[in-house]
């Protein structure tokens, strides 16, 4: 996957993102081209916690076919202060995926992980990830993921 997105932070209330990817096809799957706009909203609780809402539209050109999917993720997070400069944000999450192509849910992702920063500059996220397809030949899949994210 290739991509670049512009960010507009507001904390402590959120951000608005918009961007493009391009995910190259593989296995007889045709690419996929996609613009994609989200906006997330923060609220913060007691105890350092957090509830994160973020709605994301994403449109999709597969092939020569397009489709908007739309994307609702409700995250909640606990920001721990490790040491001085290093933190860790172990978190919960759930994101539901309506596709215009089937007029129906398609994807549940449930997860939960944690992300590790050492530094302002960067992050490691690990998590574990449930994913339930509906609507599709795509097989359900449980998955390890590890990000990297470069702060600049």
């Amino acid at each position: 996957m290739l991509g670049i997105h512009g960010d507009y932070l507001f904390p402590p209330l959120g951000y608005v993102s918009a961007g493009y990817r391009h995910y190259h096809g593989y296995g007889g799957k045709a690419s996929e081209n996609r613009l994609l706009t989200d906006v997330a909203l923060n609220k913060e609780l007691p105890d350092s916690f957090r509830f994160v809402n973020r709605a994301q539209i994403d449109f999709r050109w597969i092939g020569e076919d397009f489709s908007v999917r739309f994307r609702e993720r409700a995250r909640l997070e606990r920001l721990l202060h490790v040491t001085a400069g290093q933190t860790a944000l172990p978190y919960v999450m759930s994101e539901v995926f309506y596709d215009t192509n089937v007029h129906a849910i398609s994807r549940l992702r449930t997860s939960v992980g944690a992300e590790l920063a050492p530094s302002s500059r960067g992050s490691v996220d690990v998590a574990y990830f449930r994913q339930d397809e509906y609507n599709s030949d795509t097989p359900d899949a449980n998955v390890v993921q590890v990000i990297l994210r470069l702060r600049y």
